[in-house]
């Protein structure tokens, strides 16, 4: 899993990429708990049933939108940018099974 984070504020991440090659057997969560968009990758043997969860209430206040784009079929490049939207952090070649999640 490949986190890039910002020049401008080095702590703060801005996307992450997780590749389908990267794949381990069982669930990896991809997403800190602490984000809007909690996000994780199921990789489950054939038969294995997941135990039932809940989610706990909590208010929330969020003031950005993230999100998720996973490649069914094809390849696409992302340009990253920072937190200021000017500056480039990268361009990313995405293929099929790779997910790619926009944090800021």
């Amino acid at each position: 899993m490949q986190e890039i984070y910002s020049k401008i504020s080095p702590k703060e991440p801005v996307c992450i990429i997780k590749r389908k090659a990267e794949a381990i057997s069982g669930r990896q969560d991809l997403t800190k708990t602490h984000e809007v968009l909690q996000a994780s990758l199921c990789n489950f043997q054939q038969g294995v049933v997941a135990k039932p969860h809940t989610h706990n209430l909590q208010k929330r206040t969020t003031e950005k939108t993230q999100e998720s784009i996973v490649i069914i079929k094809g390849k696409i490049e992302s340009t990253v940018f920072d937190i200021d939207h000017r500056t480039i952090l990268g361009k990313f070649q995405l293929s099929e099974g790779d997910c790619f999640i926009a944090l800021s």
